[in-house]
């Protein structure tokens, strides 16, 4: 008789062994009561087709981390609109016809900063960075209300494609380098930098707002989250933001509809937030 094999699931990324999404798919599995194994593997732009190629049909999903959001766009047969408006995917589906890629990161993050403004409508934001990870927080302060935006970067030669998508969104965005940064009074100011690169005193000693939103979480505060505090604002950690993206995944994973709730959703999200050790009831925050 063939032995039974589980479902198998992933978190795909370089580095990824600090990822907590193992420990999230894991709760969210346990209490689904679903035979899957969830792992995290190190997987550059270099070496994802190759990732694929050799995945077994025991292989259902994958979740993508930093920096194969882009990469892995080629390599697909279909995906939603909203990645394709950002043009960032961060889930994918093994279908009979190919692989399906998602973007959960724009409802995770519209959520996660939704529950920082408590109930505000950011009219005007900072963003720091260009990337996948800022064009969806782009998407989803948009669709919280933002209409003016300021985006920092490094080289603003790189940001054609956020200027893409503010223009695709109606968008005001003006883009500055950080060496260029001056005092900007925003609602909230979003910063998308990864855990380790050092935005500079230029950067954070012109940020002026009530509230800020970093999608780093570990450690914890970040240089950009203490920077905030210190004048008083109230900084939300990215590991709110990654949990409402999983449960998003789960979704996928479940049925493939991303808008559907998961039958036992207020367990399944509770489960979520206690294995990174957040206290929750798991209700819904949409």
């Amino acid at each position: 008789m063939r032995p039974t094999v589980s479902d198998r699931y992933a978190v795909l990324g370089s580095p990824i062994a600090h990822s907590k999404s193992p420990l999230l798919h894991r709760a969210a599995f346990g209490v689904r009561n679903v035979d899957a194994t969830y792992d995290s593997c190190d997987v550059t732009s270099e070496t994802l087709a190759d990732f694929l190629l050799h995945c077994g049909p025991e292989w259902h999903g994958l979740s993508l981390t930093m920096p194969l959001k882009e990469s892995i766009v080629p390599l697909l047969s279909d995906q939603d609109e909203l990645s394709r408006l950002v043009g960032a995917v961060n889930t994918v589906v093994f279908t009979e016809s190919g692989l399906v890629g998602y973007n959960t990161d724009v409802w995770g993050a519209q959520t996660a900063i939704a529950e920082v403004m408590n109930g505000c409508i950011p009219h005007s934001a900072v963003i720091l960075g260009a990337g996948a990870t800022a064009r969806s927080c782009l998407a989803a302060l948009f669709n919280l209300g933002t209409r003016t935006v300021t985006v920092l970067v490094r080289n603003p030669e790189r940001a054609s494609d956020i200027r893409r998508l503010a223009d695709q969104l109606g968008v005001s965005l003006e883009v500055r380098a950080f060496d260029d940064a001056l005092a900007t009074v925003s609602d909230i100011v979003v910063s998308t930098v990864p855990t380790g690169v050092s935005l500079g005193s230029e950067v954070l000693d012109v940020m002026e707002s009530a509230c800020g939103f970093d999608v780093s979480y570990s450690p914890w505060p970040t240089p950009f989250a203490s920077a905030l505090e210190s004048k008083g604002a109230e900084v939300g950690n990215g590991l709110v933001m990654l949990v409402w993206q999983a449960v998003r995944q789960q979704r996928i994973f479940a049925t493939g509809k991303p808008d559907v709730p998961l039958m036992n959703e207020p367990q399944v999200v509770a489960a979520m937030f206690a294995a990174v050790g957040i206290e929750r009831d798991g209700l819904l925050k949409e």
